[in-house]
């Protein structure tokens, strides 16, 4: 059954009892806007609408004030709406047609306990105009690491933002860095989080960016919130926006990078990602997982991958559907599933336990037949896959892919 609607993430938060989501709600006016935001939030989001609406007076192209706006625009377009309606129906000219009732969007980072085939709502995280992008929980479930962009800056900054915040809602999401990748994880500890920062402000497009690989501690020996006053760098490096990095048992961090010499020529577009071990202590020492042969294999982006139980194996998983697998201990890497076609980002594949793992393949029956089922979930325990989504409708499983 739908256990909760408007969720478009959520990570385990340990025990497999509680799960922290990711939802958005729309909002329709901006008194009711204005009464979720807070007075502070409210009058940042007034500054900019009404800093905005002067640049549409004076004749700035509508197009390019919108993508200015960034995550806040449709915030803004309920206050100019509210408050200059029929002068911006002029300025909009056909454009109002889809403006008149645009709603705005909340997104809250929120705790709920799963009760047998029910959630049981918690404590609400964080709440703001902009999406989540990646959420990570302690080891122990005491707190959680998630990315966002940033909301009501007075500038135009696409770069995600870290944030750590307590589980229980006890203090206020904290800042950890600024232009950071979307995928940060804890130390084996629960102490710092360790995450890929870029040293320039980020563009509209994810393209590469040169930055480093970082450490810095976040929680207190009483599991309490309290950074440190600065951050250890551990690696520089080139990455992309999506790129994730995760924390062994014995210390050492796996990540996805591009290696290559600078100056290069040309463009960047065959460059290849490699999947690289940092062991932090006492001197930073790395190691490259993926040999040029098996990167030929590879899907040229490693942004996802998801490691065994075990830390024995790593899944890759492509936006088109392909899927590997990379045994550490002997560096055999083995396909698991093809392409699958259209135009779509499938769903990553995820660990159940060492050895068995999910993931979405090409349904059989969907050969020449342009009405079947297009995908299934399988899971696979160690050569032998079974199906788990035979029952399901296929409404739920199109919308795995949309």
């Amino acid at each position: 059954p739908l256990l909760a609607p408007g969720v478009y993430r959520a990570a385990w938060l340990g025990g497999s009892q509680q799960l922290v989501l990711a939802r958005s709600r729309k909002v329709e006016d901006f008194p009711a806007l204005a009464a979720a935001l807070g007075p502070g939030r409210t009058r940042a989001l007034v500054a900019k609408a009404d800093a905005t609406w002067q640049r549409l007076q004076a004749g700035s192209p509508t197009k390019e004030v919108g993508e200015d706006l960034a995550e806040d625009g449709f915030a803004a377009l309920l206050y100019l709406r509210e408050h200059h309606r029929d002068a911006l129906r002029k300025i909009l000219g056909q454009d109002w047609k889809d403006a008149e009732f645009a709603p705005a969007e909340l997104h809250a980072l929120a705790v709920a306990r799963l009760a047998g085939d029910k959630l049981e709502p918690g404590p609400t995280l964080h709440e703001s105009l902009a999406a989540i992008q990646g959420i990570r929980a302690a080891p122990g479930g005491t707190a959680v690491a998630f990315t966002t962009k940033l909301e009501l800056s007075p500038v135009v900054d696409h770069g995600l933002n870290l944030f750590v915040a307590p589980a229980d809602a006890s203090a206020p999401a904290a800042l950890v860095a600024s232009q950071t990748a979307a995928e940060a994880d804890w130390t084996a500890d629960g102490r710092s989080i360790v995450y890929l920062k870029a040293q320039t402000a980020a563009g509209k497009d994810d393209n590469l960016r040169l930055g480093v690989l970082a450490q810095r501690e976040v929680l207190a020996h009483d599991g309490r919130i309290r950074l440190a006053d600065s951050a250890r760098e551990l690696a520089g490096l080139v990455f992309q926006q999506r790129n994730r990095v995760r924390c062994l048992r014995d210390g050492r961090v796996l990540f996805a990078a591009a290696e290559f010499n600078l100056p290069i020529a040309g463009d960047s577009h065959d460059v290849r990602e490699h999947l690289f071990a940092l062991a932090p202590a006492p001197q930073p020492t790395i190691a490259r997982l993926t040999s040029p042969a098996q990167a030929e294999r590879l899907p040229k982006s490693l942004s996802y991958f998801a490691v065994s139980p075990d830390e024995d194996q790593v899944l890759f998983g492509a936006d088109n559907g392909e899927v590997w697998l990379l045994t550490l201990s002997t560096g055999n890497v083995e396909p698991i599933a093809p392409k699958i076609d259209g135009d779509k980002n499938f769903t990553a594949p995820v660990w159940r336990r060492s050895g068995e793992f999910s993931y979405l393949k090409k349904a059989a029956s969907a050969a020449g037949n342009d009405n079947a089922r297009p995908v299934e979930l399988v899971l696979r325990r160690g050569k032998t896959e079974s199906i788990l989504s035979g029952s399901w409708p296929d409404k739920m499983l199109q919308r795995l892919i949309d």
